[in-house]
């Protein structure tokens, strides 16, 4: 008997054979090549993230360079605390390399991790070692403001003439103004400080009257103190206070009227607040007057500051409270551009900040001012020094209990180098 051999079944079977074999073979290929890709996607992330730790603990750790002593140690701790804050549970696993270059104000951090892929294993690979490095450097240190005129328009928001000059060698002079001689130097007017800098231009007769060179078309400093409440003013304690003899204490209060010493008069101020409001603060004629912890609020009509003879003013301001750190404060409210006035003699104590968001400052004096201060920061409408005065401003701002108010300061700048 002859059978008929069914061929059509046959070759059915026979591919259904070799797409299973096929199919059977292909899955571990598969599997194989998805997780390859998510190792992959996994490895490139833990690089990634190293980067981002080493990037930010390097950065941190190069701003101690702003501290006027700095230790190898500090910095260290610095370093290990940041990666452990971003990084707990790989702190222990990775290892560290700290290179500290003083000299340059610099920090190379390298970090080595052993990542574990999560497929490797099943291809023989158990770790894969993973290596970042950074180097983060500070460019330049934090800079006090010894001067910021806040006018942001006309000319002269610093003026100087003759033989002025301003002597600020270890903090900033910095005019807002966009006009072309924002920061004017006439005669053999001179500055002499860190940093000087005007978002418009710089008028002098000498390239030499600034040293180091002036800096122009600088971005804008916002008035640092602009959010800083005023003080609470109440009824008046005094009225027209004027003393022209003697030995006088005064105690914090308003004075309605202003305050006037004159004459041979002796005043100590009590530290506290004085609100000097509707008149002047005038010292005059041959008048001491002195005090430590002490700030004055400028407020309504003619309250202007004026010094004028051979007075002498010793003042030093707030150490805490509502006006900390600022010595005068005047009104923000209050006409713009009008005239305090430094024309005395003996003015070599000033710590402090000077405030006067509305008016200009005008020191007129063949003297020597503020040179006896641990911190002198003037922050006003505009600055006029005319005739030969020194303004010394200094910034020793770590040795004075009389705090810098915050933003008085412009940070340095530190950047990932490489």
């Amino acid at each position: 008997m002859v059978r008929k051999v069914n061929t059509k079944g046959s070759l059915w079977s026979n591919d259904s054979a070799t797409t299973a074999i096929s199919f059977a073979v292909g899955i571990p290929l598969v599997f194989a090549a998805v997780g390859v890709a998510i190792d992959g996607a996994s490895m490139t992330s833990m690089q990634s993230r190293l980067q981002v730790i080493a990037d930010t603990a390097a950065l941190s750790a190069a701003h101690e360079f702003a501290l006027p002593k700095v230790s190898e140690n500090a910095i260290k701790s610095v370093v290990h605390a940041n990666i452990a804050a971003q990084s707990p549970e790989l702190v222990v696993q990775m290892g560290q390399s700290l290179t500290i270059n003083k000299k340059q104000a610099a920090v190379r951090l390298e970090l080595t991790y052993d990542w574990k892929p999560r497929f490797g294993a099943f291809i023989g690979i158990a770790t894969v070692p993973l290596k970042v490095s950074t180097t983060a450097q500070m460019l330049s240190k934090p800079t006090g403001v010894c001067v910021l005129a806040l006018k942001n328009r006309a000319a002269k928001g610093i003026h100087l003439e003759d033989t002025a000059a301003i002597k600020a060698e270890s903090c900033g002079v910095y005019a807002n103004s966009n006009a072309s001689e924002a920061i004017r130097l006439d005669k053999s007017s001179s500055i002499a400080a860190k940093e000087t800098c005007s978002a418009g231009g710089i008028f002098m007769k000498s390239r030499q009257a600034i040293q180091p060179e002036g800096l122009t078309d600088c971005p804008v400093t916002p008035d640092p103190l602009a959010n800083r409440a005023s003080p609470s003013i109440g009824s008046c304690d005094h009225n027209d206070l004027t003393i022209s003899g003697g030995t006088v204490l005064l105690s914090p209060g308003v004075f309605c009227g202003g305050i006037s010493i004159t004459g041979s008069a002796k005043a100590h101020f009590e530290p506290g607040t004085y609100v000097i409001l509707d008149g002047p603060l005038k010292f005059a004629d041959k008048s001491v007057s002195t005090g430590t912890d002490i700030g004055f609020f400028l407020t309504g009509g003619n309250a202007l500051l004026e010094c004028v003879n051979d007075a002498t003013i010793r003042f030093s301001g707030p150490e805490s409270g509502e006006l900390a750190g600022l010595l005068l404060f005047e009104d923000r409210t209050s006409p713009v551009a009008r005239k305090h006035k430094i024309n005395c003699t003996n003015a070599h104590e000033l710590v402090g900040t000077i405030y006067l968001p509305r008016g200009a400052l005008e020191i007129n004096q063949s003297a020597t001012i503020a040179d006896q201060s641990a911190f002198t920061s003037i922050i006003a409408h505009e600055l006029i020094l005319l005739g030969s005065p020194n303004l010394v401003l200094n910034s020793d701002y770590q040795n004075s209990a009389v705090p810098l108010p915050e933003g008085a300061r412009k940070p340095g700048s530190v950047i990932i180098s490489q």
